[in-house]
């Protein structure tokens, strides 16, 4: 019950025996004591019996109660009966404002010699003769009065009971106003450490004349606080000017990237500078997957920055692992991996790299620590058969994959993989075998050349007898050249890469040479992806004729791998858009409609391929519906690389696409716009198509 509780009772006239005030007791020392009888009157008073008043342990007598603390401005002492024969002292915050103008308070001036050890000793009694344990009344006192509304006759014991009484007794409670004014209104009003309802501006009244405490606080602003001096029947003024204490919360964290906490509520992500912060001590937590939350505090002086840098602690180990081919076919834990920088927990790791039937594989086991970086160096072997050819007519020409070789049978030391052995002589038909080498072994291949007939009988033998089924198509060893089904020809040659017109790393404008390849005239389709890779990642499900997307670097690699065929370089990609040509686009300069899907036309999704107008080379979709895989790293300034079939970097973050989008504008279908991707990025933008290298 508190004690503005208590008198309310007062001023409803309740018994206060029911008032009780539990407020913090003043000392933790008790004594007890006898008080001496005496008699005041005509009456004799007993004495009384089990008094529990403050005082040091084991002191003698009454008078050796030593002195009270001061009491701070509003602070009262109270003096109350506690059950049956017990009294106790309480300290607390006298009610001000409780008992209003019109009501009478008998104030008792204890200045007069009177010291508040003493007034620990304060009895009332009234009416004792008729009841002598009718001492239920309340006293409040502080450093200078005594206060209570029922005036009986109170005694203090020193050496003597001594009565206070109308020598030194104040009819009225003096009080006085306080008119509260703050610039900005509007702040809170808490009076002597008590906080108010009301706020700025505001008249306090019946304030107890004397010292006391204002304090106000508006939001963004510096609290105040000041002692004011209230005398009886005025009104003082207490007006306070508001200083901003508003500043800046700076938070950084390394790694950067973590979400920020600021007192528990979400406040962004690193780097991150939240202004008009009121100048405090916050509570700063940032958190990252992957990394333990670092919690910390920062000041924000006012007008000032309060800055942090949280250093986050990894909960992992890097494994850094070398590229080599086929980099799909990591298992890292038995798990497949495609990625060559990977976060790990600590510990023991198993990594297996499966070379196949091309490369000397890896299964060894790696330890992961907190926190720090792990390489595993080792090169990849490259598997070796042997090749046997013989050849009728013994005295053909020989070659393989294109390299011409000695006459007659040889026996030769090949790589694994797969070839193309070719015999010709002139007046024969030139013929071509497939053949594959596997590790350790030897792969027969015959050739028997057919001879020419003279097939029109015009005793000369010319296109029409060696090639009579493909005239007109591209010459090659002598006949005509047949490139492989959904794939056209590009023929090698020489082209300006780059543009300068165009973005920073479009230049400078570089001469680039090639040999001839073929290349996927459409872009891979869904159906085809699905066909050999069993999946389908795309975004735009549900057409089977659209590009491939969402597809990863390392998929997509996977995928040309499987059906004998390679990403082609950005050289090459360009090299083969352009496909001979030097304007803006590869149709000329006008708008791209007929050849292109994007923002104009595609209504923001891929379509099916091969649906506009081809190059000059028979190539559909080089600008728009998708973004276009390369094999190289992204570099910059690609004009570094060798000037013949150059193959980019050997190492880098990025991976180069080519070709443009659905949604992009027709600047970005430009034949020479670059653009890049980490290789593990899976986006609803990536495709690709296959090239095969000429044999």
């Amino acid at each position: 019950m508190s004690l503005i509780s208590a008198t309310v009772c007062l001023l409803q006239r309740k018994a206060c025996a029911v008032c009780l005030i539990s407020l913090m007791m003043l000392s933790s020392a008790f004594a007890q004591y006898t008080i001496p009888a005496f008699a005041t009157g005509g009456r004799s008073i007993p004495p009384q019996e089990d008094e529990v008043i403050a005082a040091s342990p084991g002191a003698g007598a009454l008078k050796e109660i030593p002195s009270f603390p001061s009491l701070a401005p509003g602070e009262v002492v109270m003096r109350r009966r506690f059950g049956g024969e017990e009294y106790r002292l309480y300290k607390g915050v006298f009610a001000q404002n409780a008992f209003g103008k019109d009501e009478t308070v008998f104030r008792f001036d204890l200045r007069a010699g009177m010291t508040i050890a003493q007034l620990a000793m304060l009895k009332v009694y009234a009416d004792r003769s008729t009841n002598p344990n009718n001492d239920l009344q309340t006293v409040y006192f502080d450093n200078t009065y005594a206060y209570i509304r029922i005036v009986p006759k109170l005694f203090f014991y020193t050496d003597t009971w001594k009565t206070l009484d109308a020598a030194n007794l104040n009819m009225k409670l003096k009080t006085g106003d306080l008119n509260i004014t703050s610039s900005p209104p509007g702040a809170a009003i808490a009076i002597d450490g008590k906080q108010t309802k009301y706020t700025t501006p505001f008249i306090m009244t019946n304030l107890t004349e004397g010292k006391h405490q204002v304090a106000v606080a508006l939001e963004t602003y510096q609290d105040g606080v000041r002692d004011v001096s209230v005398v009886a029947d005025e009104t003082k003024t207490a007006d306070f000017t508001f200083v901003t204490a508003l500043g800046t919360l700076s938070i950084t964290s390394e790694p950067s990237g973590a979400d920020v906490w600021i007192d528990g509520e979400k406040s962004g992500v690193t780097p991150v500078a939240l202004e008009r912060m009121k100048s405090r001590k916050y509570a700063v937590k940032c958190a990252m997957q992957d990394y333990k939350p670092g919690i910390d505090t920062v000041f924000i002086p006012m007008n000032g920055v309060g800055e942090k840098n949280v250093i986050l602690q990894p909960t992992f180990g890097t494994l850094v692992l070398p590229e080599l081919p086929d980099s799909g076919n990591y298992l890292i834990d038995g798990a497949k991996n495609k990625i060559l920088r990977m976060r790990l927990a600590p510990g023991n790791h198993r990594v297996v790299y499966n070379g196949g039937t091309k490369w000397s594989g890896v299964d060894t086991t790696v330890q992961i620590t907190l926190g720090n970086e792990t390489s595993i160096h080792f090169k990849a072997v490259r598997l070796t058969g042997f090749l046997s050819i013989s050849v009728e007519p013994g005295d053909a020409e020989i070659s393989v994959d294109g390299k011409v070789l000695n006459p007659g049978a040889i026996v030769l030391r090949y790589e694994t993989g797969d070839y193309v052995v070719a015999g010709k002589k002139t007046g024969y038909t030139r013929v071509s075998e497939n053949a594959r080498i596997v590790p350790g072994e030897t792969c027969s291949v015959k050739l028997v050349l057919p001879q020419i007939p003279d097939r029109d009988g015009d005793g000369v033998l010319d296109d029409v007898d060696k090639c009579p089924d493909e005239v007109g198509k591209v010459e090659f060893d002598g006949c005509k050249e047949q490139p492989p089904k959904g794939m056209a020809l590009i023929p090698g040659g020489t082209f300006m890469m780059g543009s300068n017109d165009g973005e920073s790393d479009e230049k400078p404008v570089h001469q680039v040479t090639v040999n001839g390849f073929y290349m996927d005239k459409t872009e891979v389709t869904q159906a085809e992806y699905e066909r050999v890779m069993g999946t389908n990642p795309s975004y735009f499900k549900g057409c089977p004729d659209c590009p491939v997307e969402k597809v990863i670097w390392y998929d997509a690699k996977e995928y040309c791998d499987k059906v004998g065929k390679r990403l082609p370089t950005e050289a090459e990609w360009e090299y083969a858009a352009r496909a001979g040509s030097t304007t803006k686009y590869y149709w000329g300069n006008g708008a791209p409609d007929a050849y292109a899907w994007y923002n104009g036309n595609s209504e923001s999704k891929t379509h099916p391929v091969g649906q506009k107008q081809p190059n000059a080379w028979g190539l559909y979709d080089m600008s728009g519906n998708v973004w276009e895989w390369c094999s190289d790293w992204y570099d910059l300034d690609y004009s570094k690389s060798s000037s013949q079939n150059p193959q980019g970097p050997s190492s880098g973050e990025y991976r180069v696409l080519r070709g443009g989008l659905w949604g992009n504008l027709p600047v970005i279908l430009r034949s020479a716009v670059r653009y890049r991707f980490a290789p593990d990025s899976r986006l609803i933008v990536s495709g690709f198509r296959c090239v095969r290298s000429r044999q």
